[in-house]
């Protein structure tokens, strides 16, 4: 991994089995229902695989829903604290990429069509629009991240990271970058899916890399850190992991 800017996201679901991957988003999962890594385990992972540490602790912030993590890095850069395109590093049992939603549509067909300096203030909306589910690929259409990796839940499936696959290049699940595609407005209701119409053009392509978390392991700390509780994805006894997580954290605010 580069020594240059490099920010760490990591959600508290990541350390949660199994994975929710439906139901209310209001409600916490059951805490009888859903096993978790402990204490020790947690901060090993964080001081020997993302090189923190709590005697100095990494400048960042630790936000409740995951969706505030893009106006976090959109006043870093605007702010000229982080400088564009950074490295970035996102630990999560989801992708955020809006797997399931309408959002590839207002990515695609609205906010790319825009010149790259006026995409950082994008709608939001629940199925089409910024949320917490989608919110990374809105930061993807920004052009901040020079290179993305997904370190994703151990029982995730391996042919299966949860990323549409409108945003990779080619088409291809497998494939190894990100490379967003722009197209003409095109009504949500439109009978042919997007993959189906021809882009305009191809965002410049961003280095992918997908490893599990047990396989993780970062080669110089992080210059900055988000922490997401997520509560709507963790259990209520998920929170004193948090705890340990904040740890870390200097805060920006």
């Amino acid at each position: 991994m580069p020594t240059s800017l490099l920010v760490l996201d990591i959600d508290l679901d990541l350390f949660v089995t199994p994975i929710k991957t439906g139901g209310d988003p209001d409600i916490r999962p059951d805490d009888d229902a859903t096993a978790m890594w402990s204490e020790e385990e947690l901060s090993l992972w964080l001081e020997e695989r993302c090189r923190l540490s709590r005697s100095s602790p990494t400048s960042g912030i630790v936000v409740e829903e995951h969706v505030s993590a893009f106006d976090y890095l959109r006043d870093l850069v605007r702010s000229g604290r982080l400088v564009k395109p950074f490295d970035f590093v996102h630990a999560d049992a989801h992708a955020d990429f809006g797997m399931g939603t309408q959002s590839h549509h207002t990515v695609c067909c609205q906010m790319l069509n825009r010149d790259a300096e006026d995409r950082d203030d994008p709608p939001c909306g629940d199925r089409s629009g910024l949320n917490s589910s989608s919110w990374l690929a809105f930061a993807a259409a920004c052009r901040w991240f020079r290179t993305l990796t997904y370190v994703h839940h151990d029982d995730l499936r391996p042919s299966y990271h949860d990323i549409p696959n409108i945003y990779l290049r080619g088409n291809d699940i497998a494939a190894d970058s990100i490379q967003l595609k722009r197209f003409a407005p095109i009504p949500l209701d439109s009978p042919k899916r997007l993959a189906d119409h021809p882009p305009l053009a191809f965002e410049p392509a961003i280095p992918l890399r997908l490893v599990r978390t047990k396989d993780f392991r970062l080669c110089a700390p992080p210059t900055h850190l988000i922490i997401a509780r997520s509560p709507g994805y963790s259990p209520l006894k998920a929170d004193r992991l948090l705890r340990v997580l904040e740890s870390y954290v200097r805060s920006d605010a």
